[in-house]
């Protein structure tokens, strides 16, 4: 039996990078081979708990993103995509959006996001959010987030 990932058949692993693995995929019933990146849930975390950052072309080359432009190309990149957009019908939006939702929703996004909620509304009253606010205030979110993303411990005399 044929491994699969959602509707998709699993035909092939075509790449491995440290930031996920890289399958050539086919619909049941369609010839053509697509290619499916998946990120490693260890990864992820590492991301999110030490947090590491990483430059929008890095984030585009591993899939987390569709695309990355430079800074001064932003606006005309936006504008060129609602352009490409609003061609599309109204109704094929909507129906898009639709299913979108659903695939979405049956992941069970809406359950990850109330636990994010409640787990960020915690995080804010721990010692060390607290301390975090704190110096926000003193030197400015800027700099506290790189104290605070350094890789030095932070809340001296806080953290436990």
């Amino acid at each position: 039996m044929r491994a699969s990932v959602g509707p998709f058949e699993v035909v092939r692993e075509l790449g491995r990078g440290g930031m996920g693995v890289v399958y050539e995929v086919r619909r049941p019933g369609d010839p053509r081979g697509l290619a499916l990146k998946l990120v490693l849930a260890g990864q992820a975390k590492r991301m999110l708990l030490a947090g590491d950052t990483i430059p929008g072309t890095e984030a585009k080359a591993i899939g987390l993103v569709l695309d990355a432009v430079p800074e001064a190309e932003l606006d005309a990149a936006v504008t060129a995509l609602a352009a490409r957009m609003s061609g599309v019908p109204r109704n094929q939006l909507m129906m898009q959006k639709l299913m979108i939702n659903q695939a979405v929703e049956s992941m069970g996004l809406a359950h990850t996001q109330l636990v994010a909620t409640l787990f960020d509304g915690v995080a804010r009253h721990t010692p060390e959010g607290l301390w975090f606010k704190q110096r926000a205030e003193e030197v400015g979110f800027g700099q506290a987030v790189k104290e605070r993303d350094g890789g030095a411990p932070i809340a001296p005399g806080v953290s436990r």
